[in-house]
């Protein structure tokens, strides 16, 4: 019923030889005669649309064995045609995966060799960055003390310079008050004095001035240097593959894994079971939660 197509020729890949198939794609032809025989089959069924008496019945069983043994026929013809090329599919598959099966191993333990060592580099590049993220938080955190430390200078500063000031003024008050004005000893130690403050305000200012430009060196540095060392990990990274994160997983126990999470664990019916149930209870109502279920009478006809 089926024509198979007899044009064997040998075929060759690069790798792999083989029997042709046929010098064209392979299309299966079902006959004339099958296709008469499917129509009248149909006509002939379609005839069939109440069961009533002994006879009509017997009938429509004659006409179901008649399209039974159609349909073995078929299937029997599409079996025996694809025979050959489902053995000769599976032999190449046998072939291949032989062939390539301690390749698959070996590319396997080299690309997770490869895996482990990029990240590996990937680890110390990252504990790299995080020491050198570290040590720009120190930077800050002791320019932020010298910053503080400088503004408890410049206050104490402040402090003295208001207590001098107080002093000086009591004096010049008592100088006046007495006639006789300041001495010349007297104006040179004020004088020496706000020459000395304006001395220690400058010395403050400086010495932060100094930190804040050591602080920002230091910064620049530590910012350099990571950039530096996260173009050369960009430069030295792995190409002509992909990085990736396999995950290994073996399920020691379903059931504490379902206990721990019911997302995890995918559920299907088991319909023999399901059957031997129904079949096995003497209820004609019987309710299993989750499913509805009824029972149909079907007859099988056998093949003519």
């Amino acid at each position: 019923m089926i024509g198979p197509h007899t044009n064997l020729m040998p075929t060759h890949t690069e790798l792999i030889i083989a029997p042709e198939i046929s010098a064209a794609p392979p299309a299966p032809i079902i006959n004339k005669e099958a296709e008469l025989i499917k129509t009248e089959l149909l006509a002939m069924a379609s005839e069939i649309k109440e069961i009533t008496t002994p006879h009509i019945r017997d009938a429509a069983i004659q006409i179901a064995g008649q399209i039974k043994g159609h349909i073995s026929q078929v299937e029997k013809d599409r079996k025996a045609i694809k025979d050959p090329f489902y053995r000769m599919g599976l032999a190449i598959d046998s072939a291949a995966k032989k062939h390539v099966a301690e390749l698959e191993n070996r590319l396997n333990e080299v690309n997770r060799l490869i895996g482990a060592f990029n990240a590996e580099q990937e680890m110390i590049v990252q504990r790299e960055q995080e020491a050198r993220d570290r040590e720009a938080q120190r930077i800050q955190r002791e320019a932020a003390e010298a910053l503080r430390q400088a503004a408890v200078d410049a206050e104490l500063l402040r402090t003295e310079q208001h207590i001098l000031a107080v002093k000086q003024q009591r004096a010049q008050d008592r100088a006046e008050a007495s006639g006789k004005g300041l001495t010349a000893k007297a104006k040179a130690e004020q004088l020496q004095a706000h020459q000395d403050a304006d001395k220690r305000a400058d010395a403050i200012e400086a010495k932060l001035k100094a930190a804040q430009e050591a602080s920002d060196r230091s910064l620049r540095l530590v910012q350099s240097e990571k950039l530096a060392a996260f173009e050369r990990f960009q430069r030295e990274k792995a190409t002509g593959g992909a990085q990736h994160t396999h995950i290994e997983i073996e399920i020691t126990n379903i059931h504490l894994l379902y206990t721990h999470n019911p997302n995890l664990v995918r559920l299907e019916p088991d319909l023999t079971q399901i059957k031997y149930q129904i079949n096995g209870s003497k209820d004609p109502n019987l309710r299993i939660p989750g499913i509805t279920w009824a029972k149909r009478a079907v007859f099988q006809a056998k093949a003519l």
